[in-house]
C-alpha cells in the first residue's frame, strides 16, 4: 500500500485551492499568511485571518477551511494561475 508521496506541508506565502464538496464550479483560493507547528492563518478574497488547527495524515497536512471546503497542502496553485482566480 503506497503511504503518500510527499508528505506536503503548508507554507507562508503559498497560495492554495479547493472545490467545494456540494457544487464542483465552485472554487476558493487561500494564501497561507501565518504559520505555527499546530495552526495557519489564511487570507482568501472574502476573509482575512482566518486560523484553523492543522490535521495531518499520511498524506500530508490539512485542514477545515469552512463548510463544504477542505484545503489539502497538496492543492498549492501553479504560478501562473494564481492572479487568475476570481474567488
Amino acid at each position: 500500500m503506497e503511504t503518500g508521496s510527499n508528505n506536503a506541508t503548508f507554507t507562508v506565502g503559498a497560495t492554495y485551492m479547493t472545490r467545494s464538496i456540494c457544487n464542483h464550479d465552485t472554487i476558493v483560493t487561500a494564501t497561507v499568511t501565518k504559520r505555527t507547528k499546530h495552526f495557519v492563518t489564511f487570507d482568501t478574497a472574502h476573509d482575512k485571518n482566518i486560523k484553523r488547527k492543522i490535521r495531518t495524515s499520511r498524506y500530508g497536512e490539512g485542514v477545515p477551511l469552512f463548510a463544504g471546503f477542505w484545503l489539502s497542502a497538496e492543492s498549492q496553485l501553479p504560478s501562473w494561475e494564481r492572479d487568475s482566480t476570481d474567488y
